[in-house]
């Protein structure tokens, strides 16, 4: 059934972005412990944490899950991309004899010492010829002895012979997995030499950043990798103090993304460290020309990076006034006071926290994260009427499902009345279309939200919405409403044919097929008979129609 997950299907799920990266983790053998049984894959994905992953179908229709921030947002993220190419093409594979069926097995490890040295070596050559990380990882071991030799690897790998575009630059990504593996390596036995070899590979990707399409990710994410290793090296090696303070602040001053958090350091500093680095932050700040309200912009760039290393001090040393005074240089705007009330929270200083949202909210009465912030201050407190009003307004300035679920957790027992409140001020905002249909979106995606299914197929099928909510709409009420589904996916396509380019045309076939497939009648064949009379001068088009049988 995962073999149905072509290229083209992949990519309309999950995007060009995660689809690629997710095909980089495929082909470099990230993808462990398959197992797919009864129409559902699971698999271990090595990214750059370890994520479980698993897709499986409900029906016709894929369902997913998957342990990274990505899926959590509910995306069709680079991971369940691997696992599904990887299940795909299990499909279709020979079977396996029964010692080898498993790479958890340990009859794979038996079976491999039965060979002969030069067939291992024979096997891992014509391997590594059509791998290139596993060539550099092999190469990278062989010189495992030499430190120089080591250097001279990671030199290699991070010359990038000028500005990385788009695929260049998630090329270049996936040759940092042999570098990161021996890094490991090293790690177990010379955790200095370990920490000094991260050093200078971050120093380098850094500059790499500066010249790179990293679009898609891919550096950022090793870079991480190389930063995270460097500060468990310098734990382990347990050489901290005066050099270590001085090595950390210079790579925090190259350092705009945030790769080197100081808790990972604070300890391993010491006392005379963390004296010497927050000397030196301080330094920088005090330095700073005073901020004004003409000058409320202050997080930019020069200063940027001495506030927010100012800031990281400040929470580590727990210096609530300190913060308060470093996001006053952004008052009387609301980001300011936004994160004076993360701060105080933070701390556990709650009624500081509603006191600064008041604040916020009077110099900023149209910031609706502000009267979010303030609502949940006054439900802390007790205040409830207060926290729904302040809710309530901050719904009305940004309606968005988050405010909808703010709504409906402060609401308890009243939610109905609340939720027809909220429904009726969504309806009035509406406009009208030429057809006299209104554009429903708005509130179809607070119901489909909720699961209220049944409210969102009616809605749906007298008025307008955006047709990817009506793509979704169809791919859950496919099960109850068959034939709505087939609706909703007809208009789909008759939204998006028009202005399609070729490279659409798979995506908007395979809609076709879905909708005949849910509603095989006569509704849907004059429908297609239609499209073939309407867009028959686009040859590529009809000739995918008739592959699939439309």
């Amino acid at each position: 059934m995962f073999s149905e997950l072509d290229e083209s299907a992949l990519i309309e799920r999950a995007g060009e972005g995660a689809f690629e990266r997710g095909l980089s983790y495929y082909r470099n053998g990230h993808v462990t412990e398959l197992h797919t049984r009864a129409g559902k894959a699971s698999a271990i994905v090595m990214g750059t944490s370890i994520y479980g992953s698993s897709l499986w179908w409900q029906g016709e229709r894929l369902v997913w899950d998957c342990d990274c921030p990505a899926a959590e947002e509910g995306d069709f993220c680079k991971h369940l991309v691997a696992v599904a190419l990887a299940a795909g093409v299990g499909e279709q594979a020979p079977a396996q004899p029964d010692t080898l069926k498993s790479a958890g097995d340990d009859d794979l490890l038996t079976a491999l010492r039965a060979q002969s040295t030069e067939t291992l070596a024979s096997w891992l050559h014509e391997l590594a010829s059509n791998d290139p990380v596993l060539e550099q990882s092999l190469r990278a071991r062989l010189s495992l002895v030499s430190p120089s030799a080591l250097k001279e690897i990671l030199r290699n790998a991070l010359n990038t012979g000028g500005f990385l575009d788009y695929r260049r630059s998630m090329d270049f990504a996936d040759q940092l997995d042999g570098p990161l593996a021996l890094l490991e390596d090293i790690l177990e036995t010379e955790p200095a030499e370990c920490a000094a070899l991260c050093e200078y590979a971050v120093k380098r990707l850094l500059t790499v950043y500066g010249r790179a399409d990293d679009s898609s990710g891919a550096i950022g994410e090793q870079t991480h990798r190389f930063a995270e290793l460097h500060a468990r090296a310098i734990r382990q090696s347990g050489k901290g103090g005066r050099k270590l303070a001085t090595t950390l602040y210079k790579l925090k001053i190259k350092d705009e993304w945030g790769l080197f958090p100081l808790e990972a350091y604070w300890e391993t500093l010491g006392d005379a460290g963390q004296r010497q680095y927050a000397d030196k932050v301080e330094q920088d700040y005090a330095a700073l020309p005073p901020a004004t309200r003409d000058r409320a912009e202050a997080y930019r760039s020069g200063e940027f990076g001495v506030l927010r290393r100012r800031e990281e001090l400040a929470y580590q040393r727990g210096e609530l006034d300190v913060l308060e005074e470093l996001y006053g240089r952004s008052l009387p705007h609301g980001f300011g006071y936004v994160r004076i009330i993360e701060a105080c929270r933070h701390f556990g200083y709650y009624d500081r926290a509603r006191a600064w949202a008041e604040e916020g909210v009077r110099e900023n009465p149209r910031d609706s994260r502000l009267l979010e912030m303030l609502a949940e201050e006054y439900e802390r407190a007790g205040l409830h009427e207060q926290a729904m009003a302040s809710l309530w307004e901050a719904f009305r300035r940004s309606p968005f499902g988050s405010r909808w679920q703010s709504l409906k957790a402060f609401a308890g027992d009243d939610w109905p009345a609340w939720r027809e409140q909220a429904l009726s001020f969504l309806a009035a905002l509406e406009t009208e279309l030429a057809d006299g249909r209104r554009n429903i979106s708005d509130r179809l995606m607070l119901l489909m939200g909720d699961d209220e299914i049944d409210a969102a197929v009616q809605l749906a099928r007298e008025q307008a919405a955006h047709p990817q909510l009506l793509q979704r709409l169809a791919e859950v009420c496919r099960d109850t409403h068959p034939g709505d589904a087939a609706a909703f996916l007809r208009r789909c396509v008759d939204v998006d044919i028009q202005p399609a380019e070729s490279k659409r045309y798979p995506a908007l076939v395979r809609l076709m097929k879905q909708a005949r497939d849910l509603d095989p009648g006569a509704d849907t064949e004059t429908w297609l008979r239609r499209l073939r009379e309407q867009y028959g001068r686009r040859p590529a088009l009809m000739s995918r129609m008739d592959k699939a049988g439309l």
